[in-house]
């Protein structure tokens, strides 16, 4: 598995009574943010205990699925988007395909109910990236019937 390395500091946040919490964050500021996550309250004092700790984080995978509908929101059987599901590191680019069936074109790519912004949004073959999430990214190709002339 393939690992990022960053840089963090300890802090110790302590509450009214005195019960110290120690915090692993990369600023003053985030340290308080999680303390008060945490606690539930904003601690009477936070102090750097530590600096410059290297920290081993893993890269986050992440499992997507590839969706074809139209822009009514209905799943259109006769059109497809590949590949239809897969796990990929975050940040990794992957190459989609929109098909569609008879009577229907391509209109966009959505990622999580989001347009994708620029050219590759509107190309039914697109190099996306693959965003960082934890839970499930869902990419939509969203197709348009035709209008006979």
């Amino acid at each position: 598995m393939a690992v990022t390395a960053q840089t963090l500091n300890q802090y110790v946040g302590t509450d009214a009574q005195g019960k110290g919490t120690t915090i692993v964050a990369a600023d003053m500021t985030t340290a308080c943010q999680v303390y008060a996550e945490q606690e539930s309250a904003d601690p009477v004092t936070m102090q750097c205990t530590k600096q410059n700790i290297k920290c081993v984080l893993p890269d986050i995978f992440v499992s997507f699925t590839a969706e074809a509908w139209d822009a009514t929101g209905v799943a259109k059987t006769t059109c497809s988007a590949t590949p239809m599901a897969y796990t990929l590191l975050a940040g990794d680019k992957q190459i989609f395909t929109a098909t569609a069936g008879d009577g229907w074109e391509f209109e966009k790519w959505q990622i999580d109910g989001e347009d994708v912004e620029g050219e590759e949004g509107t190309k039914a073959v697109a190099l996306l990236t693959i965003p960082s999430k934890t839970s499930p990214v869902v990419f939509r190709a969203c197709f348009k019937a035709v209008v006979a002339p």
